[in-house]
């Protein structure tokens, strides 16, 4: 979590190293909602308690942040502000999702657009490789006046890319009017309702399709792996295709032979065939 923190004080390219004599010293000056996991209600709970400094917040004991969390969490916490690197529980795949702040050369529709596009690829090659199909899609946006739209639409369970691309195009369509010429500055998607692949029931009257969609969905995955995310790419991403990179989130480590070209493939498309067995020497 410190750690964290620490690539956020000087943004985008400054580098800041916390020791264990600096803490809590470099984080007295912070608000405390800078910290992560300490969002707008988690403070109101906080400040209830008497806890509304960063100084407060280190003073408080394990129990105190245990009730002020209502659970193990604040114990977590409480872990994490002396720079124990505490693992996060195990969970179930719920959902897939990426965001991305724009630059000032993506603030507009048809780059946003683009930029989902991008973002949604990415998402759907990592459902396919951790093994799940999705049920529904949520895209939002956030734009320079301060408003932020989000729509979301279900549909049957898939992990093709071309139909999830049809999700996404018919969500933005349905942006209201007055957003249609306001400058975006964040997005992101998240695909949701997912389902694992042996409790998946294929649509009876979808399996030549579904059968060609699969092979065209393990090639592209197979080159972007072997050459670089973006060598393949369908054509709505077209022009931001070098934006939106690898981001490691507080939550989820990527995969980079998923996100960047997985060393083992040796930039083949097909596997190496395996070596003979070496004879034993004699005794």
């Amino acid at each position: 979590m410190l750690a964290k923190m620490a690539a956020d004080l000087h943004k985008p390219d400054g580098l800041t190293v916390i020791d264990d004599a600096d803490i809590p010293g470099r984080l007295l000056d912070l608000p405390i909602s800078d910290f992560p996991g300490i969002g707008s209600q988690m403070e109101l709970r906080l400040k209830l308690r008497g806890i509304g400094t960063v100084e407060q917040l280190y003073r408080a004991t394990k129990s105190q942040l245990h009730g002020a969390w209502g659970g193990i969490e604040g114990e977590r916490m409480y872990e994490r502000l002396r720079g124990a690197s505490v693992p996060l529980p195990i969970q179930k795949n719920q959902t897939v999702g990426h965001s991305h702040v724009l630059p000032p050369f993506l603030r507009t529709q048809e780059k946003a657009h683009a930029v989902l596009h991008k973002l949604l690829q990415k998402a759907a090659m990592r459902l396919r490789d951790i093994g799940h199909y999705s049920g529904g899609l949520t895209v939002w946006v956030s734009y320079r006046n301060g408003v932020k739209w989000y729509d979301d639409l279900r549909f049957n369970e898939t992990q093709d890319t071309v139909t999830l691309t049809a999700a996404l195009n018919q969500l933005w369509r349905r942006r209201p009017w007055e957003l249609l010429h306001a400058e975006p500055m964040q997005l992101g998607l998240v695909l949701t309702h997912l389902l694992e692949m042996r409790g998946h029931t294929l649509d009876l009257f979808e399996q030549p399709k579904h059968d060609a969609r699969e092979r065209l969905n393990h090639a592209v995955d197979t080159v972007n792996q072997t050459f670089g995310h973006g060598s393949v790419y369908f054509g709505g991403a077209h022009g931001v295709i070098e934006n939106a990179p690898m981001r490691i989130s507080f939550t989820c480590i990527p995969k980079p032979e998923i996100e960047e070209i997985d060393p083992k493939r040796e930039r083949r498309l097909r596997p190496l065939p395996p070596k003979p067995a070496e004879a034993e020497s004699p005794d």
